[in-house]
């Protein structure tokens, strides 16, 4: 799976994508670019919950402890006051060195924002067939070409969900090779393939 973080760490970061799988793996990457045995003193985290700019921005301007940097994410927001969002839109043009701010924004309420933009969008056929390969590698086990077509077709090109059956796949194989049919007794559709599914049938007037 490619990687979302190009050093030198940048110290605002605007991550947007379809992927939720992706989005936690750029977060991860930066969470292990930041560094320090102390990662936990050092990274901070506001969504809809506990959100305030304020303290936000403070949380940026604190010293990393033990680490090169400090890592402050702002998960996706609902709502945001124009007020709050020109405080932070401010800040990032004069973003703390020492700290990372990384705004999941599926949401757009940060386009004005000066980051750097990571697009976790999904995978296509070829990028996730090749990761379905290796990660049945990683596990000693193998798939064949046309279980890999169906299990993406059936998860909806999910990299989520394809990584939650593709543990369940393992246990079962058992050292045998996982085959199209172990996929259609085993993995269920999701409801957007299941959806897809239905379109077609009635664009082809096939009724049953």
């Amino acid at each position: 799976m490619k990687k979302y973080i190009v050093l030198p760490l940048k110290n605002v970061y605007r991550i947007v994508g379809d992927d939720y799988y992706l989005i936690d793996s750029a977060i991860s990457e930066l969470k292990e670019a930041c560094g320090g045995e102390m990662s936990d003193l050092n990274q901070s985290y506001f969504d809809d919950e506990n959100f305030s700019a304020d303290n936000l921005i403070n949380s940026c301007n604190q010293m990393p402890f033990i680490a090169e940097k400090r890592l402050v994410i702002l998960k996706e927001l609902s709502k945001i006051t124009e007020q709050d969002k020109q405080k932070i839109i401010n800040y990032s043009k004069s973003p703390s060195p020492f700290s990372v701010l990384a705004i999941i924004d599926n949401n757009k309420n940060f386009l004005a924002l000066q980051a750097t933009l990571i697009d976790c969008k999904s995978l296509n056929y070829v990028e996730l067939s090749k990761l379905v390969q290796e990660k049945f590698a990683e596990r000693s086990a193998t798939i064949d070409s046309e279980a890999i077509k169906v299990l993406i077709e059936n998860s909806s090109y999910n990299l989520t969900k394809i990584n939650s059956e593709i543990d369940k796949l393992v246990v079962y194989a058992d050292g045998k090779t996982i085959t199209k049919q172990d996929i259609e007794n085993l993995v269920s559709k999701s409801d957007d393939y299941t959806i897809f599914e239905r379109s077609d049938a009635l664009a082809t007037k096939q009724a049953e």
